[in-house]
């Protein structure tokens, strides 16, 4: 049986959902006051600034995979057209010799 690929995506969907809801439990004081007041410090002091580096990560990463994308679907096309080159030239040489075997049968007839 052959199995599904691995989506990744997923995960870090349920990852973040997780932590997020874990977050917002402490921030009510469900894990306790110390905890609570622990949380509310991370969430207010050094949360910012972890956001403000994935913000820099996302804003030099997002460009270079989308370059990456264009040159790789470039070179797919590039290949993909020289193969259909290749197809045509034969298809046409096929025809050539078709075409020269049928009037060396129409010669030899005659």
């Amino acid at each position: 049986m052959k199995m599904k690929p691995f989506n990744y995506g997923v995960v870090v969907v349920i990852a973040v959902i997780a932590l997020v809801y874990t977050d917002l439990l402490a921030l009510t004081g469900i894990f306790g006051v110390t905890l609570q007041n622990i949380f509310v410090f991370f969430d207010t002091k050094i949360l910012p600034y972890i956001a403000i580096g994935f913000g820099y990560f996302l804003a030099v990463f997002i460009p270079v995979r989308i370059l990456q994308a264009k040159e790789r679907n470039k070179q797919a096309l590039d290949n993909f057209l020289k193969e259909q080159k290749l197809k045509q030239h034969a298809n046409n040489e096929k025809e050539m010799t078709e075409q020269i075997l049928k009037l060396l049968n129409e010669e030899d007839r005659i």
